[in-house]
């Protein structure tokens, strides 16, 4: 029963996830190593959103989104 719960959170949430983005998506990795799905919407406060929720801290996840930044990667 625990586990049909928990598949029914994870779904409930990645559902949740989708319903926030309505542009692209993408997989990305995390500070813990497993993955995630992000919106990729070209902005540096979804940049700074994404690499939060990843598990970075505020500075690494400014560092990276700064970084996209100067590339044009991100607005």
């Amino acid at each position: 029963m625990r586990l049909v719960l928990t598949i029914l959170i994870l779904m409930f949430s990645m559902a949740a996830a989708d319903a926030q983005c309505s542009g692209r998506t993408g997989t990305r990795p995390t500070k813990s190593g497993g993955t995630m799905q992000v919106c990729l919407d070209d902005k540096h406060s979804t940049c700074m959103q994404n690499n939060l929720k990843g598990g970075w801290t505020q500075q690494e996840a400014k560092a990276r989104c700064d970084r996209l930044r100067a590339q044009g990667l991100v607005k």
